[in-house]
């Protein structure tokens, strides 16, 4: 049985183009959170960032809560190959049910996009999340 798209205290939908700058903001935040080097963090910036059309072009579900976006998930590929390439949940929300609401609603979209396999390239931080969701482990990137 799938969850629903709101928790006690979130909603999930689909992200905006004009919220860019605050995913970035947020997937930094949650980058950060692991306790990375700044120079890592600098690093690694562009891959963190979010543009317009990248929103425009892929799959973005945001957590909301408040009216503040406290977590993303995002997908990318054809069907046959779709991945997670984004999920970042607020430090402050950790632990809380979000990032299993998002990554179900991940699951259903990837499922409606007719894919039956969704593959991670997952932060050795949030390794312990995904095989809680099920996952396992397919090999390791240098």
């Amino acid at each position: 049985m799938s969850r629903p798209d709101t928790g006690p205290e979130w909603t999930l939908r689909r992200a905006r183009a004009t919220e860019a700058q605050i995913l970035t903001e947020l997937a930094h935040a949650a980058k950060r959170h692991w306790g990375y080097p700044e120079t890592w963090m600098q690093l690694w910036r562009a891959e963190l960032t979010f543009t317009k059309g990248y929103l425009r072009n892929h799959e973005v579900f945001v957590g909301e809560t408040c009216g503040q976006v406290v977590g993303v998930v995002t997908l990318a590929g054809a069907p046959e190959r779709i991945m997670i390439d984004h999920f970042w949940v607020h430090p402050g929300w950790i632990g809380h049910g979000l990032g299993r609401a998002l990554f179900d609603h991940a699951c259903t979209a990837a499922a409606r996009l007719g894919s039956r396999t969704l593959r991670v390239i997952a932060d050795p931080h949030a390794e312990a999340f995904y095989q809680h969701m099920g996952l396992a482990r397919t090999g390791v990137l240098p």
